[in-house]
């Protein structure tokens, strides 16, 4: 395995559309300060791009994302009691452990609004992800999350190979990770700051368009990141339409600037 000897991170990510930031910034700083006691926790922070707001966070192992989950429910809910509403929320883990993952949060779950998406990881050596130390201790850190349909699976495989390896190559990126859920195609990416995320999407942009050509279509691009790193890169990532979110690791701000 490239990388590290461990699997690859699993996630639980859920999407807020938020009405009262002043409310619900409080909860976001409470969520952040109980996640520092988590052992196993790779990274775990906020995203904002205007009134949307995505919890995002990645493990070591499912036992401990699922610990973290049942601390966070409670705050969760403080948040859907008024502040927000959710939008979605994806889950993330290797196939075997989905069904288990399924079950530990089905009663939670079911309060919820947003059917979860269950996103199976490509746990294949070399072709599914990689991984370079930890992910999202640096205060640079930048993270790109693409979504593809994928109509023809025969075709899009090898692009997604060329686009694997390219990333592998790169001393900035730090993970990669694909992930799939019936005919939708995402990724994981991560990098040490704006300047190897420019380098990463300037080297891969052709295979990225060459898979949206036939075999996929792209859904959507978010790009994850401080603002003075993620601007570092936009002009590279324009044209495929990214939606630019800033993120927060530690001290959350109660207005924080628009990317």
């Amino acid at each position: 395995m490239l990388g590290s000897p461990r699997s690859s991170l699993v996630s639980y990510n859920p999407s807020f559309l938020v009405s009262d930031w002043d409310l619900a910034t409080p909860i976001m700083q409470e969520m952040v300060d109980a996640a520092d006691v988590v052992p196993g926790l790779d990274n775990f922070g906020w995203s904002r791009a205007g009134d949307r707001l995505i919890l995002r966070n990645a493990f070591n192992d499912v036992d401990t994302m699922l610990t973290s989950f049942d601390t966070m429910t409670p705050y969760i809910d403080r948040l859907l009691a008024g502040p927000a509403t959710l939008d979605r929320f994806d889950i993330s883990a290797p196939e075997e452990d989905l069904a288990r993952i399924q079950a530990r949060t089905e009663r939670d779950m079911t309060r919820f609004s947003a059917k979860p998406i269950l996103y199976a990881q490509d746990q294949e050596p070399q072709r599914g992800y990689f991984r370079k130390g930890p992910l999202g201790k640096g205060e640079k850190t930048c993270t790109v999350s693409p979504t593809y349909t994928i109509n023809d699976w025969t075709l899009a495989r090898p692009i997604m190979q060329q686009i694997i390896d390219q990333a592998n190559a790169q001393p900035g990126c730090t993970y990669f990770g694909w992930e799939k859920s019936g005919n939708v195609l995402s990724s994981r990416e991560t990098f040490r700051g704006g300047d190897a995320l420019r380098f990463h999407l300037e080297s891969v942009k052709p295979l990225i368009d060459k898979l949206k050509l036939g075999p996929a279509k792209l859904v959507n691009f978010e790009m994850h990141g401080p603002a003075i790193e993620v601007e570092k890169a936009k002009d590279v990532a324009a044209s495929l339409n990214p939606i630019y979110y800033e993120s927060s690791l530690k001290q959350i701000n109660v207005n924080p600037a628009s990317v």
